[in-house]
C-alpha cells in the first residue's frame, strides 16, 4: 500500500480520481487523495499546531485559550484551515467545535519533517 500512496502523491497532480473495491459488500468507492500542498500561512499555523496537538474536536473557545488569540482571529484562521481542507467543523453542538483531517495529519507531519 505504502508505494501506491507514495507513487499518488507524488502524482496528485496527474489522478482524475482514486477507486477502491470493497470486497465486504463488493463496492467501488472513490477515495480521496489527501491534499499536502495547502500553504497555512504563519499567522495560522499556531491555530493549526494546537488543533493537531488535541487529538479529536477542539472548541473554538479553547482554541482561543491555548493560542491566546482573540475569538475573531481563531475564527478567521479556523475557515482559511477549512478552506485548505485541513480542519473539518462541526456546528451540531451549542459551539462550533473542529478537528484535524487525514490530510492536516500528512501536512503536519511533513512540516516537522522540514524544520
Amino acid at each position: 500500500m505504502l508505494p501506491l500512496t507514495v507513487a499518488a502523491l507524488v502524482y496528485a497532480r496527474r489522478i482524475d480520481a482514486a477507486l477502491f473495491f470493497s470486497d465486504l459488500d463488493n463496492s467501488v468507492q472513490e477515495w480521496t487523495l489527501p491534499d499536502l500542498t495547502a500553504r497555512i500561512s504563519d499567522r495560522a499555523f499556531r491555530t493549526f499546531e494546537v488543533i493537531v496537538e488535541a487529538d479529536g474536536w477542539l472548541s473554538l473557545s479553547t482554541i482561543t485559550e491555548k493560542t491566546e488569540q482573540s475569538k475573531s482571529t481563531v475564527i478567521r484562521h479556523v475557515n482559511d484551515l477549512e478552506s485548505f481542507n485541513v480542519v473539518v467543523a462541526d456546528t451540531s453542538e451549542k459551539a462550533k467545535r473542529v478537528r484535524v483531517t487525514f490530510s492536516g495529519e500528512l501536512l503536519s507531519l511533513v512540516s516537522q519533517a522540514t524544520v
